[in-house]
């Protein structure tokens, strides 16, 4: 009787292992998706958003004034006139509110086709082959399929596809460079990712904020001397522009009638009512921007 019992035992051991092989070999089977599915998820964006962008420029609802604006400048740039607008209420140049030098590359390409529609589509494509650049970076550190979530969770993204579909800013073409600095940062190459970061920086100047970023990064890192550098360096760079070479392409006839600078506004609103500063990061702005940046991919951005 115990002998057959332990035949029966011995048996059973044998068919549950028999079983868990088959069933990992099948899993084993499912082939992971490649590196084609990255890249077919980015043009399937890419051409979605640039669809839903265009259809909501025919509509009248694309942001406010930018894409005007910028449409403008980037007409006066092709055509021998640079930075020139009618759009702003103070200034004749737009350097005097944004130093965009991202949009120098783009005015032969915009003389050849000045159309607004133009910016909705280099806009959209920058973001796509930002997200592409993190979701290949992912994909080759925690696998195809982990990677694949990962750049889905990107594209999918409230403040993403805002800024994909609500207007245009110069500023978005900035995210290539910084988030190509940002892979080799964590690749560990921390002087390639500092000048591709300080490259986008002197293309808009609210990528200087990025700059500081990647410093606190270095520091997390524990890598206290470029992290140090960095985050003074982006606030010197952003005030630096802010407080000295944007005043300077300020019209001198509104300063005579008493307007004050674009940028000095900003920064004496804070110094006058400190509370507001208190109040975006803690109020209805800083919650939506931690909702946008935790919940669609775990608090993965957080880090």
């Amino acid at each position: 009787m115990t002998a057959l019992t332990e035949h029966n035992a011995a048996g059973l051991m044998l068919r549950s292992y028999a079983l868990v092989r088959a069933r990992t070999a099948r899993i084993a089977t499912v082939r992971a998706p490649s590196i084609r599915s990255v890249f077919v998820l980015g043009a399937l964006f890419f051409v979605l958003s640039c669809g839903l962008a265009i259809r909501r420029h025919q509509a009248f609802v694309t942001g406010r004034n930018d894409l005007e604006i910028y449409g403008q400048v980037s007409w006066s740039l092709a055509n021998g006139v640079p930075f020139s607008t009618t759009l702003l209420r103070t200034n004749t140049l737009h350097l005097a509110e944004h130093l965009a030098l991202i949009l120098l590359p783009l005015a032969p390409l915009y003389g050849l086709l000045d159309d607004p529609r133009l910016l909705l589509v280099l806009q959209q494509a920058a973001l796509t082959i930002a997200a592409l650049i993190i979701g290949v970076w992912a994909r080759d550190r925690i696998g195809s399929r982990a990677g694949l979530v990962i750049l889905a969770a990107c594209l999918l993204s409230p403040s993403f596809t805002r800024i994909a579909l609500d207007d245009f800013h110069a500023v978005a073409l900035t995210v290539v460079p910084i988030s190509l600095g940002l892979v080799l940062a964590l690749a560990g190459y921390p002087r390639s990712a500092s000048l591709l970061v300080l490259a986008a920086a002197l293309m808009e100047e609210e990528a200087a904020l990025a700059v500081a970023g990647l410093g606190l990064l270095f520091l997390a890192r524990r890598q206290r001397a470029l992290g140090v550098r960095l985050l003074s360096g982006g606030a010197v760079i952003i005030a630096l522009m802010a407080l000295v070479v944007m005043p300077g392409f300020h019209d001198p006839r509104t300063l005579k009638a008493g307007a004050g600078t674009r940028s000095a506004g900003h920064f004496s609103l804070v110094r006058e009512q400190p509370v507001v500063l208190v109040d975006r990061v803690l109020g209805r702005r800083g919650q939506d921007a931690l909702v946008d940046l935790a919940l669609p991919a775990g608090g993965l951005a957080l880090l």
